[in-house]
């Protein structure tokens, strides 16, 4: 209703910067909650919308205000865009927000603002880039966790700071992960931990064990896997993961093993932790699923638990 008004004020005073403007930030307000129910496409029609009011306006009269605008225009649709299958549109106006943003720390190098929008959006910027290029995604991601780390340290009060650096820190670890600079990512995993809320450390510390696997880190991944392995209320999705975890360290017990073969394993305590956490109620519960189940039945993670004589007891349990 408002953004009808709106249009109807802009339609009738079309030189009225502030009227316009109310109009764009209408557009903007729709687009975000849009986004929060997935409606992506219609999103992105409007924030485009909102773009292009905001670019007029700073055509017209180049502030420094408008510009910002701008800037957080743009990243309002690189957001909405991400939701869409083809991500072009998101990486066109993550990239070009960017830019906005260089520009303005180079004119204003202490704006605490400026340097916390910049820095969130080169986080999302690299989220977006992952999946095709993690090497170019890291750039962002350094540069995310760089400008955050800053004003952070400045104002450790601030908590949405802290929260946009906590955020900026675990997508980095994902990118070096994405990358497999698994040692590196064990590392990152363990900065993000150090300003995890409560209800997020455990599966952040299952994502740093498994980085410290894959890294060949074995006894801190062990002992972090047995630790976690004692915690109550564990979903069975952390369960699921963290037999993984003794999946990895049960096949390095079993090296030289043909994968292709029906070559017994030998039994290793990690290997039967791996199956007590598979078999676990919260565990069996997520394996009711009939995707989870075919994703244990070819998991990489969990070939030679597979073969174990007591994973074959519990399989046909788990499929009833």
């Amino acid at each position: 209703k408002s953004t009808n008004t709106r249009r109807l004020l802009v339609a009738r005073f079309p030189k009225i910067p502030a009227i316009r403007r109310k109009l764009a930030q209408s557009h903007l307000t729709h687009a975000m909650f849009l986004i929060q129910t997935d409606r992506f496409a219609e999103a992105v029609t409007l924030s485009e919308k909102a773009v292009e009011i905001a670019e007029q306006l700073n055509q017209e009269v180049p502030l420094r205000d408008h510009q910002i605008f701008v800037a957080a225009s743009l990243t309002i649709l690189a957001t909405a865009a991400s939701g869409v299958p083809d991500t072009t549109v998101a990486k066109d106006a993550f990239e070009k927000a960017s830019g906005i943003y260089d520009q303005l720390l180079v004119e204003s190098p202490d704006d605490v603002n400026c340097q916390a929008e910049a820095g969130v959006n080169s986080m999302n910027f690299s989220n977006v880039l992952r999946p095709d290029d993690p090497i170019r995604a890291l750039v962002y991601n350094d540069r995310s966790v760089a400008l955050l780390e800053k004003i952070w340290q400045e104002d450790p009060k601030r908590l949405d700071f802290e929260s946009y650096l906590f955020n900026a820190r675990g997508a980095r670890a994902q990118t070096l992960e994405a990358l497999m600079r698994y040692p590196e990512a064990a590392t990152a995993w363990a900065k993000t931990i150090e300003l995890s809320p409560d209800d997020r450390r455990v599966s952040l510390q299952m994502a740093q064990a498994l980085a410290l696997v894959r890294g060949r880190d074995h006894t801190y991944a062990a002992a972090l896997g047995r630790q976690l392995a004692d915690y109550e209320g564990l979903s069975g999705a952390d369960l699921y993961n963290l037999a993984c975890l003794f999946g990895l360290l049960d096949q390095q017990e079993n090296l030289g093993l043909n994968p292709d073969s029906n070559e017994a394993v030998m039994d290793t305590p990690n290997g039967d932790m791996a199956v007590e956490l598979l078999s676990r109620p919260a565990c069996r519960e997520f394996l009711r699923d009939e995707n989870n189940r075919r994703q244990l039945a070819s998991d990489a993670d969990l070939e030679t638990v597979r073969r174990s004589p007591r994973f074959k007891q519990l399989w046909p349990v788990l499929n009833y």
